[in-house]
């Protein structure tokens, strides 16, 4: 087994459940959560998401949700090297693109 290291984050407990829920829903748990995370940082060299000023949180969380979903509908007839990741990505760029447009003025 691998050698591990332990590491230990202070958070509000509503966002700590918030996103234990949200993990829990898509099938992960929170260390696993945190790996992806730090890996993808890793991949990118830096942060491995888009930060956006200004978007509500409901509109980020309920994107996010519905394009894992409709990924999850193809998962099993799509080719098993298809990065649904690349994919989600594109998907939040697209969406959160299209949101900073229609609020510049």
């Amino acid at each position: 087994m691998a050698q591990t290291s332990l590491l230990q984050v202070r958070l509000e407990p509503s966002l700590k459940e918030q996103a234990e829920k949200l993990f829990h829903e898509i099938g992960i748990d929170t260390a696993s959560a945190v790996r992806m995370f730090f890996k993808q940082a890793i991949v990118f060299g830096g942060i491995p998401f888009n930060i956006h000023v200004g978007i509500p949180q409901t509109d980020k969380k309920a994107e996010a949700k519905l394009a894992f979903q409709r990924l999850q509908k193809y998962k099993k007839i799509l080719p098993a090297d298809f990065d649904y990741k690349k994919e989600l990505e594109a998907i939040r760029n697209e969406k959160y693109e299209k949101y900073e447009n229609s609020h510049r003025h």
